[in-house]
């Protein structure tokens, strides 16, 4: 997973949307899980999950990259808000409704789509 729109060393003060995209075999769940747990405490209206389908190597095609991000996202967000549960910064329906908002709310919201 790469990190685009955000500094994850001060998110908040960044004024952009944070997105956490592309599958990268080099920056594990854990990794990732460090960075969006900080950006969920300071600017989890900004946070959005996304995948870029795209071969990124020769050896890999758009479907295993898509795959691998959106594993690799998802697996990142659940050990950041089980931490977070864990140590009593949230609560079990702060953590379901952080992981809407970056899932499907915080999306909407930006490019104005309606909820179904």
């Amino acid at each position: 997973m790469a990190l685009h729109a955000g500094d994850h060393r001060a998110p908040h003060q960044t004024k952009r949307v944070a997105r956490f995209l592309r599958a990268r075999a080099y920056l594990v769940a854990e990794t990732l899980a460090g960075i969006l747990r900080e950006w969920l405490e300071y600017v989890p209206e900004k946070v959005l999950f996304a995948t870029d389908a795209y071969p990124y190597l020769p050896e890999m095609g758009w479907e295993e990259s898509g795959w691998i991000g959106a594993h690799t996202g998802r697996r990142a967000l659940a050990i950041a808000l089980t931490g977070m549960l864990r140590s009593g910064e949230i609560t079990r329906e702060r953590a379901s409704q952080l992981a809407r908002m970056v899932l499907r709310d915080n999306a909407r919201a930006l490019y104005g789509l309606a909820a179904k």
